[in-house]
């Protein structure tokens, strides 16, 4: 009676461990599912077997190592600081400054988005294609699972790089580590870019490129605050064909590896103008108010600004005063001692729109930028109602 006894106690123990295993086993899938990107089939492993590889043979991505309770996104990764694009970077390449300028203007024209011809990427989820990312469609994404995920554009020619905008996927809530390499052959790649997402918004941030021409232009995601997943709701790439089709512009470029630092609008401590009317000073173009504006009847009319120390420079946004009603040319110069300037841009602005354009600088630094009114389609009145400053500040 008592071997009975002991023999059904033993075998009754030994079920309730079997379901308490079973119990845990379950819950621990369900964590592990609800760590997935979306509930989403896995990525297919023939998804891409059928094509080429474009892309090169990859660094391993680094390891970032996620603490239980994170304290914050940013803390995962450290702020690399790598040479900046800049007069002295060219001069330790042995590239001078007006031949690097003389290229630029040669071919460039405007910074419109660039047509893609072909998109590839490493590896995708079936339902979230790489082509998703250029289909102008916040709502659907280019997915992979695994760090050191790439996705590669090709542009069928060489075009002249300007930015590149980036909606990532759920960038409100993670921080992204990613790289941007260019190749003209698909083979060999140069790294323009090593920088990390705001992780404040998931709607498109626009990050600088330098001044070269590329056929290829590749994103490679290395890290991530929040799992491994990578997703890209949409990227634009924006630049110019290439006006002078034998100009090898990536030659004139500083050496690789080289890094843009996030471009965020500089302040203006001075304004001057060569002249202007008792009620439009100077001043208002920075008063960040569209509706006041400076004026001067005169071609040719200039205005100054000094940014209070030395900054490399991304890019421009003028407000045009009555921007829609006409066009104007106008040259934009630079300099370090507000004495001498070089001329780094001549353009004539849309005619189309009253509010901000954007117009890409060659990432040099300076400290005065001055913008020179040279025509107009109609009178002759230089009138601008608000200028904005993008770049970033040497220390």
């Amino acid at each position: 009676m008592a071997l009975t006894t002991f023999i059904g106690c033993f075998y009754l123990t030994l079920s309730m461990i079997s379901v308490a295993s079973l119990s845990m086993s379950f819950d621990k899938f369900s964590i592990a599912r609800g760590q997935m990107e979306m509930p989403l089939p896995l990525p297919s492993l023939s998804s891409n077997t059928s094509q080429a590889p474009l892309f090169p043979p990859q660094l391993p991505s680094p390891q970032i190592t996620h603490p239980q309770v994170p304290s914050s996104d940013q803390d995962h990764f450290p702020q690399v600081q790598p040479p900046l694009i800049n007069s002295t970077t060219l001069a330790n390449n042995k590239i001078d400054l007006s031949n690097f300028l003389r290229d630029y203007s040669a071919n460039f024209s405007s910074c419109n988005q660039l047509a893609v011809s072909n998109i590839i990427a490493s590896g995708s989820q079936s339902s979230s294609p790489a082509r998703n990312a250029i289909d102008n469609n916040i709502n659907t994404r280019w997915s992979n699972l695994g760090l050191g995920s790439l996705i590669t554009f090709d542009f069928g020619a060489e075009r002249f790089l300007c930015n590149i905008d980036i909606a990532w996927y759920r960038g409100n809530e993670r921080v992204i580590n990613f790289t941007i390499s260019a190749s003209n052959d698909s083979q060999s790649w140069k790294s323009l870019v090593m920088n990390s997402s705001s992780g404040t918004s998931s709607e498109s941030e626009s990050y600088d490129l330098p001044d070269i021409a590329a056929r290829y232009l590749q994103i490679t995601v290395t890290g991530s605050s929040l799992g491994d997943w990578v997703s890209i709701s949409e990227a634009k790439v924006f630049g110019s064909l290439l006006r002078n089709s034998s100009a090898n512009v990536s030659q004139s470029g500083p050496a690789s590896p080289i890094q843009t630092l996030s471009c965020t609008p500089l302040g203006i401590t001075t304004v001057k103008a060569s002249g202007n009317q008792a009620d439009f000073p100077p001043q208002n173009v920075i008063d960040n108010n569209i509706t006041t504006r400076w004026a001067n009847h005169d071609l040719k009319s200039s205005i100054t600004l000094d940014l209070g120390r030395e900054a490399e420079l991304c890019s421009i946004n003028i407000s045009w005063y009555k921007g829609i009603e006409r066009t104007t040319d106008f040259s934009i110069s630079v300099s370090n001692d507000s004495n001498s300037f070089i001329d780094v841009l001549t353009h004539t602005s849309t005619g189309s729109t009253p509010d901000f354009e954007g117009y890409n600088l060659p990432d040099i630094v300076s400290r005065y930028l001055r913008i020179t009114v040279t025509g107009s389609t109609e009178s002759g009145w230089a009138s601008i109602s608000e200028i904005k400053i993008f770049g970033t500040y040497v220390s």
